[in-house]
């Protein structure tokens, strides 16, 4: 799924084409605008945060979980507040980098 290239929630179905929210089963990927998590979680197979695009998770105790690989290139940019939390199995490097999933035992 493809973030629509404008500000608003990772949960508001409109802004993703095609129509609709990503789960734990979709690719996610922006590659502008700005995607905000707040007042809960968010979940995808992957993602990918590239040229201009801003990932940020607002408020405490948010998350986002992805289950396989996450890419950030570019100049974008990925906002944290304390107690908010992005599971990709390695940590967010704002540089061209490849975060491979952590292997399961």
């Amino acid at each position: 799924m493809t973030w629509g290239d404008s500000n608003g929630s990772w949960t508001d179905p409109t802004a993703w084409v095609p129509t609709g929210v990503p789960t734990a089963s979709d690719d996610a990927l922006a590659t502008s605008g700005a995607v905000t998590i707040q007042n809960g979680s968010g979940a995808c197979a992957s993602l990918g945060i590239s040229n201009t695009a801003i990932l940020d998770v607002n408020n405490s105790g948010n998350s986002l979980n992805v289950t396989n690989n996450a890419t950030v290139s570019g100049k974008c940019a990925i906002t944290m507040h304390p107690g908010d939390d992005i599971t990709a199995g390695a940590v967010f490097e704002k540089e061209t980098h490849t975060i491979p999933a952590q292997p399961t035992n």
